[in-house]
């Protein structure tokens, strides 16, 4: 048996012929001649026929108008062809295929099928003179044209608006315009009742913004105008108080419904431009009388409000309720 000393003395030794011929000229003479045959075996493969499937974008254009297809159809043909490697590795690496463009030139019918082979030509522009095309899949485009009604709806807004803090809308969201020209086919269009926008999404606003916004776009449907402009005006907000008297309502003829105060204040929130608009004449204030006839009533009827602006917020009324006192008439 070997000993260990042996063993290890062994192994020293290849250890040193390896890197020997590591630092050789020996190893470089190899690498070079392994480089060449690789290289020249791969010139050689390059130079062979092969086949091999590119895809070509599509286009179709001249739908028949008033009408809309229905079917699925391919955004990409698989063509296959066949040429050199080289040439072929050139389409399937660095070259970028232009779409090829479809006319719907034949006279209309409900279901149509058009032979992918009137396209060859406009593919055969973008590859070699030497590349043979073997097959166009699908060799045939289907189609299913469906005659569109037409409806006007009116238009509805996707919108997401955030305020800045102490902003408040100054008017209502304008659109225009505010209905629109739908086409659809007629089952799809008996559910509609909007038009609907794409998302309009606007975060801290603090002035008046105006924004062309897509209609949302569906399948078998189409909107004559595509878009809407929409106009969003935002204003600082501050706060405001009014007295205003209270009207008693609902009192049988023989009596007389008094109350105390008989004039509240009105505390609301509202746009600046706003601010010299609203007054005391701008609410209607209330009591019912049929509200003594509750029995939880502890002497208070409360203050109900019949009218106020559209445009103010967070209205309060102090008091809430007002006392009471019923007398009968002489």
């Amino acid at each position: 048996m070997w000993k260990k000393e042996h063993i290890i003395d062994v192994f020293f030794r290849e250890m040193q012929r390896i890197k020997r011929f590591l630092t050789s000229k020996d190893l470089f003479i190899f690498l070079f001649f392994l480089v060449m045959s690789t290289g020249l075996w791969g010139l050689h493969a390059m130079r062979k026929t092969y086949e091999t499937m590119i895809q070509i974008p599509i286009t179709y254009e001249n739908f028949p108008p008033g009408y809309i297809q229905t079917r699925e159809l391919p955004q990409k043909l698989r063509v296959t062809v066949s040429d050199r490697g080289n040439v072929l590795l050139n389409y399937r690496t660095a070259r970028r295929f232009s779409p090829v463009f479809f006319n719907i030139e034949e006279p209309l019918r409900k279901e149509m099928e058009i032979s992918t082979q009137a396209i060859e030509s406009a593919i055969r522009k973008q590859l070699n003179a030497s590349t043979q095309i073997i097959k166009i899949n699908p060799d045939a485009l289907h189609f299913t044209f469906v005659r569109l009604q037409k409806k006007t709806l009116p238009v509805k807004l996707d919108q997401h608006i955030e305020l800045a803090q102490q902003y408040t809308l100054s008017d209502t969201i304008g659109i225009s315009p505010y209905s629109v020209q739908v086409y659809a086919p007629e089952n799809i269009l008996d559910t509609m009742q909007f038009a609907y926008t794409e998302s309009l999404i606007l975060n801290g606003l603090t002035d008046t913004v105006q924004k062309k916004v897509k209609l949302k776009e569906t399948k078998d449907i189409s909107y004559s105008p595509a878009a809407v402009n929409v106009t969003v005006k935002a204003e600082p907000y501050t706060e405001k108080t009014v007295e205003v008297p209270v009207v008693v309502t609902n009192v049988p003829q023989d009596l007389i419904l008094r109350i105390f105060p008989s004039v509240v204040n009105v505390t609301f929130q509202l746009g600046v431009s706003l601010y010299d608009k609203v007054n005391s004449s701008s609410f209607i204030l209330t009591v019912d009388y049929r509200a003594t006839l509750n029995e939880d009533n502890q002497k208070k009827i409360p203050v109900e409000i019949k009218k106020q602006p559209e445009k103010i917020f967070n209205v309060r009324i102090n008091p809430r309720k007002v006392d009471y006192l019923i007398e009968e008439k002489d």
